[in-house]
């Protein structure tokens, strides 16, 4: 691991004087030559890697993962085509880190694609004593990781480690915990090739992990609160790198950039494939041969597990943009505030031009005086959820993200809406839908209908009236048969009809019942 310094903490006295305002000028300077490198054929770009250095030390890795390029011969033959071909149409530096050794520089930049696509990079370089590289090293965002053809899982992976990186540098010097949670994310294989700089160049490096696990309480923390605002990778799984904003315990914003090297775990030593010798000739006299018997046919592979429903993370948050009146907030304008939302929670792709499967954005605006609060409800699927949670808080800490994703979003869209800036944002308010979990509905689905009941009602009521009557029925049988039959008691029994009314649960005739059935008063004759 190594830390680069950035804002904030760039002003300590271990990093050497003006090694920060010299990091800055080579980051603005190279951005300007890759912008201009397929005019010049790189030339500019070349300009800036040092003449003085052993050439044999000379190596460019871009981005990381790939071969690298060595030699300055190598890399001056491969910049017209590799740097002015890179199909990069503009590039600005947007901040640059420095070490302490007066030789460890990283930038991060903000690029936008011929194709209008936008992204971010972050190069690492080592430079010679005129500020000229001699290595460089070039990490993705998730926009030109989608470019290149990485995997995403290797993003993704990145990003999980990232978010889940910065909680465990939070808290006051000495770590009373000793710094366990952060010791936690440590390899423990070889742990005796395990290297910690931080920051970069303060040498010597701190190797082993006993050694590391000694120097971590003192030194790992300080922070009141942060998080991980981006993280970046390149074609090697192995490598990563990240981007933190922090609040120290002093109140102080600072930020700086980790780079890492991973333990991957090995590929798993495939089943080696027995091939089968060649069948023995038996002739019909079975006493030359001893033939093998048939093997028995191999079982068929059971049917793929079906996929889970995805978890569906909902985040609802407000922000605040000065000068936009909600009556403005339609059309064209809330399209491309809708994407640049989407774009800072990063469930948008800027390469498909498209939200990734399962997000989508909503939102309504309304006036406050001079500003607008623009309410938005994000979507976000498995994969994207952690990372969208996490940049939702971010934002709400610094809305400036969203304010380059505005911009961002008007080219991805090839519009030209206005752009107000975003002020503040509340804190998100973040739910998880799990698979099968019930949703609402507007039917009485927790009991029966109305229509139900009154069914059953009058059943009831009708099978009471027809016991009632069997049963009077069979007493004056027993006593007499036929018309006009006398009781004991001499009184002459008729025929008699029993008239029994049922009304509907509703009020009135033609009252309908819950579900739709129109109720109608029943009349129900019963002849004893």
């Amino acid at each position: 691991m190594k830390a680069y310094l950035g804002a904030g903490l760039d002003e300590i006295s271990e990093v050497p004087s003006g090694q920060t305002t010299k990091a800055h000028d080579l980051c603005n300077d190279f951005a300007a030559a890759v912008t201009l490198a397929a005019s010049d054929s790189a030339a500019s770009w070349l300009a800036l890697w040092s003449t003085t250095a052993n050439s044999n030390s000379m190596s460019w890795a871009g981005p990381s993962g790939t071969t690298p390029i060595v030699g300055r011969a190598n890399i001056s033959a491969a910049a017209p085509s590799k740097v002015g071909g890179s199909g990069i149409a503009h590039m600005t530096c947007t901040q640059a880190f420095v070490g302490v050794s007066g030789t460890d520089v990283a930038a991060y930049m903000n690029i936008t694609l011929a194709n209008g696509a936008t992204g971010n990079a972050f190069d690492v370089w080592t430079v010679d004593s005129n500020f000229k590289i001699v290595t460089m090293e070039a990490y993705l965002g998730q926009t030109l990781m989608e470019a290149y053809g990485v995997p995403s899982t290797t993003y993704i992976n990145v990003t999980q480690f990232c978010k889940g990186y910065a909680p465990t540098i939070l808290g006051s010097l000495p770590r009373a915990d000793g710094a366990s949670d952060w010791l936690n994310l440590w390899s423990n294989v070889d742990t005796t090739t395990l290297s910690w700089e931080g920051p970069v160049g303060n040498l010597p490096a701190v190797t082993g992990l006993t050694s590391i696990s000694a120097a971590a309480p003192s030194r790992v923390g300080g922070f009141e609160s942060g998080s991980c605002v981006q993280s970046f990778t390149g074609l090697d799984p192995s490598r990563g790198a990240a981007f933190f904003t922090m609040t120290t315990t002093s109140g102080q914003s600072v930020s700086f950039v980790d780079v890492w090297t991973f333990s991957v775990a090995p590929t798993p030593t495939p089943t080696p494939t027995v091939t089968p010798s060649a069948a023995t000739t038996c002739s019909t006299d079975t006493s030359t041969c001893t033939c093998p018997p048939n093997p028995p046919p191999s079982p068929s592979p059971p049917p793929p597990s079906p996929s889970p429903p995805p978890t569906i993370t909902t985040i609802t948050q407000t922000v605040t943009f000065d000068g936009m009146d909600a009556s403005q907030y339609t059309g064209d304008l809330k399209s491309v505030y809708d994407v640049a939302y989407a774009l800072t929670l990063e469930i948008y792709s800027s390469a498909a031009n498209t939200y990734y499967t399962n997000c989508a954005v909503t939102s309504s605006a309304s006036s406050s005086r001079r500003t607008a609060n623009v309410g938005y409800s994000a979507s976000a699927g498995n994969d994207q959820a952690a990372g969208a949670a996490a940049a939702a808080r971010q934002l709400a800490l610094d809305p400036s993200g969203l304010n380059n994703n505005i911009n961002n979003a008007n080219q991805l869209l090839g519009k030209s809406v206005q752009q107000y800036s975003a002020s503040g944002a509340t804190q998100p308010e973040i739910n998880s839908t799990p698979p099968g979990s019930p949703t609402s509905s507007n039917n009485n689905s927790d009991g029966l209908s109305g229509g139900a009941i009154a069914g059953i009602v009058i059943g009831c009521v009708v099978g009471f009236v027809l016991i009632v009557a069997a049963v009077y029925f069979l007493i004056i049988k027993g006593s007499g048969s036929g018309a006009g039959s006398k009781a004991d008691d001499g009184v002459s029994m008729q025929p008699s009809d029993v008239t029994v009314r049922v009304q509907g649960s509703g009020s009135g005739a033609g009252s309908k019942a819950d579900d739709g059935v129109p109720m109608q008063p029943s009349d129900v004759t019963v002849r004893v």
